[in-house]
């Protein structure tokens, strides 16, 4: 299933940082690796973004990200 949100931060050195997603509010966590983009750009504060969530060890997480 594919959700929406958008970026509430991101710590270009870890690699890592929160969704808002635009259903629940509660902010989900996600990689720098599996953004679908331009490895190049992070992603930006503010910036939409598609994704799927992924549940592991009883931690939701954002995958297959991608600009919305």
């Amino acid at each position: 299933m594919k959700y929406y949100g958008t970026v509430d931060s991101f710590d270009e050195a870890m690699g890592h940082g929160f969704i808002t997603p635009e259903s629940t509010g509660a902010m989900i966590g996600f990689d720098k690796s599996p953004i679908s983009w331009n490895g190049k750009t992070p992603p930006a504060v503010g910036e939409r973004l598609c994704f799927e969530m992924s549940d592991t060890v009883g931690e939701s997480r954002a995958i297959n990200l991608h600009s919305a």
